[in-house]
């Protein structure tokens, strides 16, 4: 499948605007605004490179905090986990 393709599977329903609760029918209005949001959808698909790149600095900073977060959750459960347990020989 091409990106054009798969926008329009996957764009209106990506995209959509909140439901009021009335049951409506599709208005003409409604079916340019689902050709603007497979527009859309099929530019993002295209441009996936650019628009979700991430900087080689943001990913270590994350990595690096992720690294130091697990390492003070394992610190602190073994910490607590060796206290509660009852000393036997």
């Amino acid at each position: 499948m091409d990106s054009s393709n798969l926008a329009t599977v996957f764009g209106p329903n990506v995209l959509r605007r909140g439901k009021t609760g009335k049951f409506q029918t599709d208005t003409f209005d409604e079916i340019a605004q689902i050709a603007d949001i497979v527009s859309v959808v099929k530019d993002l698909i295209d441009f996936h490179a650019a628009v979700f790149r991430v900087r080689p600095i943001i990913l270590t900073v994350l990595s690096l905090s992720s690294s130091l977060s697990l390492h003070r959750h394992f610190t602190v459960c073994s910490t607590t986990s060796s206290r509660s347990r009852p000393n036997t020989l």
